[in-house]
């Protein structure tokens, strides 16, 4: 996967962040797998959406049970986009 690949060659900064991925939803998964297990990110810090999926129509975006805390900015551009 492309967008995993990617991701992986992130330099991320130091501390705690939040991480915010929409694209497509297997892409996204993948994302998400590196992020949480690989990176060691825990699920609060990363907010994913699985807009679509390649080969099927009308695809629903599934809300995860948990919603992560995020910062105030990121928050705010996260309001802004729904």
């Amino acid at each position: 996967m492309q967008a995993a690949r990617t991701v992986r060659d992130l330099t991320l900064p130091d501390g705690r962040g939040a991480c915010w991925v929409g694209l497509e939803a297997t892409a996204m998964r993948a994302v998400r797998r590196y992020l949480v297990g690989e990176r060691g990110l825990d699920r609060e810090q990363v907010y994913t959406r699985g807009y679509w999926k390649l080969g099927v129509a009308d695809h629903r975006t599934i809300v995860p049970a948990h919603r992560p805390v995020l910062p105030e900015p990121v928050a705010d551009l996260v309001r802004r986009a729904q």
